[in-house]
Order: structure tokens, then sequence, then C-alpha cells
């Protein structure tokens, strides 16, 4: 695969491939090359990356017939350095041991375990679990992991693992702001009552 530049100055990506025929009476190769513009396929895998690397932390799939797991892409709040593929049980103990809370390491062992995690996908199209998990730099930060089946005939599970900290603190400020309003209200229906209340006295 290369670039080409077109007459026109436009640039596209090409993929050449080459089929080798041999003649058996003279013994010479025959190469059958063909050329076609893949343009739209390198740009839309590059967007997709782009996007994943984002919106996610991680994704990976899981072939629950092999135990194995493949990562697909990692984000900005990612750890720095991952197995590529592996063991999956691995990769789930790896997982839980970046939980900070001890129930949030029971929570992803008990629900990420295959069997587990195949026998909720039988019962719902998508499983989700909150936990927070070390991240990048060290720092703890909130999580939000799905699971989906990808490829459910041959038992292949897609796995995603999205940040949620920022999410969760606009929620938090959000909320406190709702209170904030709600008391400073009832203080002023108090307030209102106490002086309708004396006036209603003084008269």
């Amino acid at each position: 695969e290369y670039i080409a530049e077109l007459k026109s100055g436009n640039h596209v990506w090409v993929r050449a491939e080459a089929n080798l025929v041999r003649r058996p009476e003279t013994g010479e190769v025959i190469a059958f090359i063909y050329s076609r513009d893949i343009t739209r396929e390198r740009v839309l895998g590059h967007v997709l990356e782009r996007i994943m690397s984002f919106e996610y932390d991680e994704i990976y799939t899981v072939d629950s017939e092999n135990s194995e797991f493949g990562l697909i892409a990692i984000g900005q709040y990612a750890l720095d350095e991952q197995p590529v593929s592996g063991n999956y049980q691995e990769k789930l103990d790896s997982l839980a041991e970046r939980a900070v809370l001890e129930e949030d390491k029971e929570k992803l062992r008990r629900e990420l375990c295959i069997e587990n995690m195949c026998e909720m996908l039988h019962k719902e199209q998508t499983h989700l679990l909150e936990v927070t998990l070390i991240s990048k730099n060290g720092k703890p930060r909130r999580k939000r992991v799905r699971c989906m089946y990808l490829y459910e005939d041959v038992g292949t599970v897609l796995v995603t693992i999205t940040d949620i900290e920022d999410v969760v603190k606009a929620e938090k400020e959000k909320q406190e702001q709702l209170e904030e309003a709600l008391r400073m209200a009832r203080e002023a229906n108090q307030a209102k009552s106490r002086f309708l209340a004396s006036m209603s006295h003084e008269i």
C-alpha cells in the first residue's frame, strides 16, 4: 500500500496486488498486477482510530472459546504499556488490580470472568459496570466498562472501558447547585412566611 499523487494534485491511497504465474513450457513468470483506490477505507480506518482514542480508554476483544484477548485501541487515560494480546484471565487480573476499592476488584473479577460475562450477555445485549481504576500518571478515575457480543456465533466479546470522571464531576456539581437553589428557595419561602405572619399580627 502506498500514497499516489494524481495529475490533479490530489493524493490517494493505493493497494497493489500481484499474481504470479509460471509458464510450464518455458518457465517464464508472468505477473498480473492490480491496483485499486483504498482511500475511503484508509481514511475511515484512521477516523475510527482517532474517535476510539478520544472516546475510550481501552477497546479489546475476548475470545471466550480460547480465553484470549486482543487489544484494538487505547485512549488518552489508558496505561502507556499494555500487552496487545494474551491470556484473558491474566488481563482481567491486571485490570482488577488497578481498582481502587476492594468491592470494585471483586465486581470486576466476578462480572467479567468469561463464564459469567457470557451468561449475562445471553440475557441482555449489553452489560455495564462502573468502577474506579488507577489510570495514567497513577491517578484514580471513574470508568464505565461495557461488554457486548461482537460475534455471538463464535463467542467473540467486545469490551470497552470509558473514562467518565469528568461526567461524574459535572453531574455532582449540577446536583450541588440544584440542592443549593432548593435551600435558598426554602429560606426565601420561610422568610416570606415569617414576614406575612408578622404583618398579620400587626394588623
